[in-house]
Order: structure tokens, then sequence, then C-alpha cells
């Protein structure tokens, strides 16, 4: 299982998948993978001016040490039309990128890109080849199709797989992250799965196909499907209200089938008052809850209390509440043990100074006292009180 969900808002059902997917991506956060949006004439901009530290600054405000950052995005993408230039500022911030810990994903070729020598073109495969790619850690594509599996439209080494000839172009080359696909405006698509005349459960065996083909290839480490969280330009690529469970790949959460997000959120905001967002937020909050898993949608709305707060969870998890009976039990019996010594201990001091006022001297002792003598008493085998009765049998023959 390879797909997992390109992130525009984190809403309930873009985390919900994000949490089981073997890899997401996310617009200006940490995430598995995280792309700052800079406007198509900002990025070109930042590539003719080499504005390599402004960007890793802003890259920086945004990631974590470990994950994949993807750079500029469908710009600069063949020879001749600024990939040139677009190289050179690959190979001068990789390295800086690569200081911070992070891993690159390089170019972001946008559908039908790069230009390649088996459809006609000036090759660009080649031409990184020849530069050492810049030294990314992967080449990011993007791999749109049709509404069908039709080789014809666009389910094809062209469109679809055009992945496959950029790797099959040259000796060597980085894996390849598909940092964005589904259904396009390319032969036989639509702008969106929802343009395009399909239902969300033929949408969904088609992202399965394709799934399964990128299975084939062990160089693709993940697609992202375009997009969950949906701003509404968006709207028609909008996978938030389909069923994606089925490719969800372990995690902490596991709802039943009947689990509902769109559900949970009509009945918020009927029965608890909540609005469209403060719903959309209350369930973000209780997913991401350590607490919650094995729910359905009933439970859901159950754990999320009046108009805000945490999550009350409803059934630990199992051998949680067994675990947690069996230190409580061990603590109590602890504690006993270490009142009981204590009792000891104040007992054996209240005997203690009893003794030590029967024996108190009359007068001063001379020689030695404090804590070193008895400590040299208590070394030469004498416990300290028959130490003090030996000095005052001295001082008061009888």
């Amino acid at each position: 299982m390879t797909l997992g969900p390109h992130i525009i808002q984190p809403t309930a059902a873009a985390m919900a998948w994000a949490a089981h997917a073997p890899i997401y991506k996310r617009l200006g956060a940490p995430a598995p993978i995280t792309r700052v949006f800079w406007p198509d004439d900002e990025q070109n901009a930042r590539i003719a001016s080499m504005a390599v530290d402004q960007t890793v600054a802003d890259i920086e405000a945004v990631s974590t040490a470990g994950q994949w950052v993807e750079l500029f995005n469908e710009v600069a993408q063949r020879q001749g039309a600024g990939l040139e230039q677009h190289a050179d500022f690959m190979a001068a911030i990789v390295p800086k990128l690569h200081g911070l810990g992070v891993k690159v994903a390089g170019f972001s070729f946008s559908v039908g890109n790069p230009g390649l020598a088996e459809f006609g073109d000036k090759d660009d495969a080649q031409y990184l080849y020849n530069r050492g790619f810049c030294g990314v850690d992967a080449i990011a594509m993007h791999c749109y199709f049709g509404a069908n599996q039709d080789p014809a439209g666009a389910w094809n080494r062209a469109y679809a797989f055009r992945y496959r000839a950029f790797h099959d172009a040259v000796p060597t080359c980085p894996p390849i992250l598909i940092t964005e696909c589904g259904i396009d405006s390319v032969p036989g698509g639509a702008k969106g799965w929802k343009a395009s005349g399909l239902s969300g459960e033929q949408y969904l065996d088609l992202l399965a196909a394709f799934d399964a083909e990128l299975a084939k290839d062990s160089y693709v480490i993940a697609a992202c499907v375009f997009t969950a969280g949906p701003t509404e330009d968006w709207a028609s690529f909008d996978t938030d209200e389909l069923d994606t469970s089925r490719f969800w790949t372990g995690g902490t959460m596991s709802p039943s089938p009947s689990f509902d997000l769109n559900a949970v959120m009509d009945r918020l905001i009927a029965e608890k008052g909540y609005d469209q967002q403060s719903a959309n937020d209350a369930m973000l909050n209780t997913i991401n809850d350590p607490n919650f898993g094995g729910m359905n949608d009933a439970d859901l709305f159950n754990a999320i209390p009046m108009n805000g707060g945490s999550m009350t969870p409803t059934t630990p998890p199992a051998g949680v509440l067994e675990q947690l009976q069996s230190d409580m039990s061990d603590l109590k019996s602890r504690m006993a043990t270490i009142e009981q010594r204590e009792a000891l201990t104040i007992d054996a001091v209240t005997k203690l100074a009893a003794i030590e006022a029967v024996f108190q001297p009359s007068a001063p002792v001379t020689g030695p006292s404090g804590p070193a003598a008895d400590a040299d008493a208590i070394a030469g085998g004498q416990p300290v009180v028959e130490n003090q009765i030996a000095q005052d049998q001295a001082a008061n023959p009888q």
C-alpha cells in the first residue's frame, strides 16, 4: 500500500486518513512531506535571484529533521524554459537543507513533464543525470490519469506512469516520490474526480488500480492523492467525503465500518449546537487524542463534549484497565510497607530518646563527643548508647 493523502487544510477526515497512511503531504506544516506554498511568480523569482538562504529559512520554519521537503512546484520544468536555473538553485540549496536534517524531493514535475526522448522531447532526465540530479534524495512527480484505465487516454507512460519513462531514460536515478495523483484534465479526464462522472466508489477502485501499478515499481516511495482538506477552488478533487479506509495501513485508530465523519459533523451541528468550523475542530482534536481508538461514529459523537473541550474516552483498550488496577494494587502495597517502616523508625527514635534521658550526665563530659565520636564508637563495635553509658559511669563513679 503506497497511497496517502495530499492535505491542504487539516480537516478531521484528512487527518484520519493521515493517521493510517504510509506517508502524507501537508502544505506549510511539519509532516512526512512538507511543501511551502509560494505563487508561481515568486517561485520563479526565487530561482532567478538564487534566494537560497531565504528559502532555507522559510522551509526550516515549517519542517523537522528526518522528514521530506518538497521545493518549487511545477515551474522551470524543461531545458530552455528554466530547468537549467532550477537545477543551479537545487545544487545550491540541497546541502543546506541536508544540514537541517531533512530529505529533499526535487523538481516537482507536473503531469506530462519533464521532457523525455521517448516522447520526442529534449531529454531532461539525461540532463539531470549528467548533473547528478543536483544531490536530491528523490524526484518529485505529479501523475494524473483520466476516468478509466484506457491506455489510449492517460493510463500510460506519457501521463499516469511518466515516472517509469523518466526512470528508464537514465542508467541510475533517485527514487520517485509522487506528491500528487488522481483524476485531472488529461486525456479521458476532467478537473477532479467529482467532475469526471465517476461515483466515489468508482474513483476509489481506480485509485486502488493505480496503487497496484505503483507496487510493481520498487523505486516508488509512495504517492499522495490530491486532495484532502481542499480549499474552495479544489473542491472537485475533495477526498474527505470518500471512505478511504481501504488504503489505511495500521496506525493508532481502528474505526469500525460504520464510522462516518460526515454523520458525526451533522449531529454535532444539529444536536450540540456547533457551527461548521467548531464541529470540525472538535472532531480533529478528538481523533488526535491518544485515547482515541476502536470507536464507531456514535462513540465519537459521545466522546466530544458540548461545545468543545477534551475527549472522554469510551472503553479503554484491552488490558489497560487490568494493568492500571495491578499497578494501583502494587502502589498501595508499597505505600503500606513505607508507612510500616516509618512507624518503626518513629518508635525507635522515641525509645532512644528515653534511654538517653535516663543516662544524661549531671556535668559536662570531657573528651570526644558528637557525630565523629559516635562514628568512632560504631566503628569500634560499640553502639552509640553503650558508649554514652561508659562515659557517664566514668564521670560519676558510684
